[in-house]
């Protein structure tokens, strides 16, 4: 695997800290780009004014929807500081986020576009959408450009709350925006996490083009692997008596009223439903409780897709609960993000 770099634009971050007068900053990092904390408090403590204190968040962020508001509140931070993530924004809240791309420093080798190319042309495929992560975003405009070269059609869509062709976990609608006018998307991206989420948004044809590996995946397997485990889940819950509602905690994914609404209706078919709270969803949470013989995610939509493999007492979405309660026919289903 390639190594890594990232550009965490400290010059502008330092900038910002002193325009907006923080004096207790926050900062927020993936997982992946915790390890180069030191080093980015290092750097901006080179351009900060004397007794400006900076935090570095040991917990886990998911994305723009585990803003850490809470944990900056207690330490009584003026400012946060999310890296890795599009934006997000919260009206009502008094801390102020900045949000920092954090750039890769990764290119598109002339080896993977060249074996892209041939991918394509042997799947017949001419019209293609790109997308990429936040983190590659510089670069797919110019995949766009290299596959116009060698005659594709080529499409960068407009999303909801996101930049022009990126998408996020939860957050496909750049790629939806042109899913009409394409055969096939290429998302530029590491691992299998946002392909899977794009291939499940659009239903088309989804190649990974991961440029840590420098190699291309070809999504289908993996997407037809978690949609076994989706009607495996579903099926097994069919017969559950007893539904553990869980409530994210976490500032983006709050959501009561669904919760609310989902036990109402639970209790209505005869069975019996708790609403459980936690912030960070883990298995081992969730083994706390063994009389619940269904778990219903309203969290994150991607935690009752991506984690099935290893949950041990089945996991579903509430538009799910449709073939539980109302007894659909499960040749009907098709998994959402």
């Amino acid at each position: 695997m390639k190594e890594v770099g990232y550009f965490f634009d400290i010059k502008r971050v330092a900038s910002l800290i002193k325009l907006l007068r923080a004096r207790k900053v926050l900062i927020q990092l993936p997982e992946g780009l915790k390890r180069y904390a030191i080093n980015i408090v290092k750097e901006l403590e080179k351009f900060l004014p004397k007794g400006v204190i900076v935090f570095i968040s040991g917990e886990k962020a998911y994305g723009a929807c585990d803003i850490a508001f809470e944990e900056a509140k207690m330490l009584k931070a003026d400012l946060i500081i999310h890296y890795g993530h599009t934006p997000r924004y919260y009206p009502g809240e008094d801390i102020p986020v900045l949000y920092i791309s954090a750039f890769s420093n990764l290119t598109l080798s002339e080896k993977l576009c060249n074996k892209l190319v041939k991918v394509l042309n042997e799947a017949n495929i001419k019209r293609v959408g790109v997308t990429a992560v936040i983190q590659h975003s510089p670069l797919h405009k110019e995949l766009r450009s290299i596959l116009r070269k060698h005659g594709f059609n080529v499409y960068i869509g407009r999303g909801y709350g996101v930049p022009d062709g990126i998408v996020i976990g939860c957050n496909y609608t750049s790629a939806m925006s042109i899913n009409d006018l394409v055969d096939a998307h290429i998302i530029i991206a590491g691992g299998l996490f946002h392909g899977l989420g794009l291939r499940i948004a659009t239903g088309k044809k989804v190649y990974v083009l991961d440029p840590y590996r420098d190699d291309i995946i070809d999504i289908e397997k993996e997407y037809r692997r978690v949609y076994a485990l989706s009607i495996s889940h579903i099926l097994r819950a069919s017969k559950a008596k007893v539904f553990g509602i869980i409530v994210c905690l976490k500032s983006g994914q709050f959501n009561i009223k669904t919760a609310l609404k989902i036990k109402q209706r639970i209790v209505e078919h005869g069975r019996k439903a708790i609403i459980l709270t936690m912030r960070d969803i883990t298995w081992d949470k969730l083994l706390s409780f063994p009389s619940i013989e269904v778990f219903v995610n309203t969290g994150c939509p991607r935690l009752a897709l991506d984690d099935r493999g290893v949950m041990k007492i089945p996991i579903i979405a509430p538009h799910e609960l449709e073939f539980i309660l109302e007894r659909r026919d499960i040749a009907g289903y098709q998994m959402r993000i």
